[in-house]
């Protein structure tokens, strides 16, 4: 007698049964919205990070052209007055008439 109490106040809860027009839409929008905010985010961080280094490298080839021209300030300062046929007859420079110059292929660092 006890059990059957049990069986009737017991429910049963089913899900709906009937598959709804809008879920299979309506998820494949939410899919593609969230991929396009993640790669969003992404290639707005990748851009960031390429600005950067691009100001990073400006900055060192600014800090080389000072370098450089410091060093040719100090170049014809140490050259100035002198005259090439003073310097060669000071170290006894001799003349090459047939000049062998160093030749090389060039390195192209853009690759089509």
């Amino acid at each position: 007698k006890s059990r059957n109490y049990y069986l009737i106040f017991m429910t049963v809860i089913e899900p709906n049964k009937q598959n709804s027009f809008w879920v299979l839409p309506i998820v494949g929008m939410a899919a593609i919205f969230i991929i396009l905010a993640v790669s969003g985010v992404y290639f707005y961080n990748q851009n960031v990070e390429l600005r950067h280094a691009a100001a990073d490298l400006s900055q060192k080839v600014e800090t080389l052209q000072v370098a450089n021209a410091e060093y040719k300030n100090k170049l014809y300062t140490l050259l100035e007055g002198v005259s090439v046929e003073a310097f060669v007859a000071k170290y006894q420079l001799v003349k090459e008439k047939n000049p062998q110059y160093l030749e090389g292929k060039a390195i192209s660092l853009i690759h089509y």
